[in-house]
């Protein structure tokens, strides 16, 4: 599951923000796209490569790219993938929460004998539950006031 989550994350990230390698951007400079061209010239120009920045910068000069172009289809590029590894970051935790995986109310808890309260709330214990915890079973003991199979979000009244 752990390799699963790396790849979730890591593969949008690795795809996206490419700059072209020298070999590929000589081979055929009209092959590459705005944005790698963009990110190209950036990064060599970040680099120190100057021969490197020219030419690509030539090249974005070519199709009629600016300087604030090219940064902001850099900026934008970057958003998407920042969007990208955040909603892959969240599928790989829904992913690894499935089946009880996190949190959640055990059967230890569903049998259990005793009062539990959220913690924080203004019940009277003995036993305080933190939340906000998946639920598993039936609420016997009315953590979840909203009835959406959470309980004890810190969101809603904590009296129980």
């Amino acid at each position: 599951m752990h390799k699963a989550c790396v790849l979730l994350i890591a593969a949008p990230l690795l795809l996206g923000g490419c700059t072209a390698t020298p070999k590929t951007f000589y081979a055929a400079p009209h092959a590459v796209k705005d944005t790698t061209l963009c990110r190209t010239f950036l990064d060599a120009a970040n680099a120190g490569q100057e021969q490197f920045a020219r030419d690509a910068a030539a090249e974005a000069e070519r199709r009629g790219l600016t300087l604030e172009e090219c940064q902001n289809k850099v900026a934008t590029d970057d958003a998407v993938l920042a969007g990208v590894a955040v909603v892959a970051l969240g599928a790989a935790a829904v992913a690894a929460c499935s089946g009880g995986g996190c949190g959640g109310y055990s059967a230890p808890y569903t049998y259990a004998s005793g009062d539990y309260d959220c913690w924080g709330g203004g019940g009277d214990g003995p036993y305080f539950v933190r939340g906000p915890i998946r639920l598993s079973g039936q609420d016997i003991h009315d953590l979840d006031r909203d009835g959406d199979g959470v309980g004890c979000e810190p969101y809603q009244d904590l009296g129980a």
